[in-house]
C-alpha cells in the first residue's frame, strides 16, 4: 500500500488510472482510492500495490486558471 499527496489548490480530479506502463504493462492495474487529507489543497490517494517494478499514477483535473485540462503523472518503483 502506498500513499501519493498531491497539492493543488482548489483541482477538480476527475480521472486517475495507476499501471505498470513504465514497464510496458500497461494491462496491470492497480485498484486506488482518494483518501481524507488534513489540508484542503492536498489531494491523497491510497493504493494496494501487488507486483514490484514500475509504476505511473495518472491523473486528469480541471485546475483554477487552466483554460485546458492538466494531465499529469508519476512514476514510482515498487519493491518487494
Amino acid at each position: 500500500t502506498c500513499a501519493l499527496p498531491i497539492s493543488v489548490e482548489g483541482a477538480v480530479i476527475f480521472r486517475t488510472d495507476l499501471d505498470m506502463s513504465p514497464d510496458s504493462m500497461g494491462e496491470m492495474k492497480a485498484k486506488h482510492q482518494a483518501i481524507k487529507s488534513q489540508e484542503a489543497s492536498v489531494y491523497s490517494y491510497k493504493a494496494d500495490i501487488t507486483m514490484a517494478g514500475r509504476w505511473a499514477f495518472k491523473l486528469q483535473a480541471k485546475v483554477p486558471n487552466e483554460k485546458e485540462t492538466v494531465e499529469g503523472s508519476v512514476i514510482f518503483t515498487a519493491r518487494d
